[in-house]
């Protein structure tokens, strides 16, 4: 099984809320793409976000789905405008990962 959705979960919603320790920190700060030496506080939050942020992508969920969801799981203050914020990363991640050609490369840069 492909985790490239999952990734992209983690991928949208570390860079909106911003986490700047979860998945993609990490690995840009040395850990292993396995997830060795993914850890923390904020590595639990964006793993706790991205599983159901997964699925919303799976399904095409629209917005309101993002704003229930982080309603439910999200960091106190999370509210409508950062639903909005995830739900627009995802859709354009979404768009990006269909438009890339079987055997093609799908580059985004993380933030340093």
């Amino acid at each position: 099984r492909s985790f490239l959705r999952h990734d992209l979960a983690h991928f949208a919603i570390e860079l909106e809320v911003p986490i700047r320790r979860g998945f993609w920190g990490c690995v840009s700060s040395g850990a292993s793409l396995t997830g060795e030496g993914v850890a923390g506080p904020e590595a639990e939050l964006a793993e706790s976000l991205s599983g159901p942020i997964q699925t919303l992508m799976r399904t095409e969920a629209g917005r309101d789905a993002y704003i229930e969801l982080l309603r439910e799981v999200a960091p106190a203050g999370a509210g409508r405008d950062l639903a909005e914020r995830v739900y627009e990363r995802v859709r354009r991640l979404h768009g990006h990962w269909k438009a890339t050609p079987y055997g093609g490369e799908m580059v985004l840069v993380w933030p340093e």
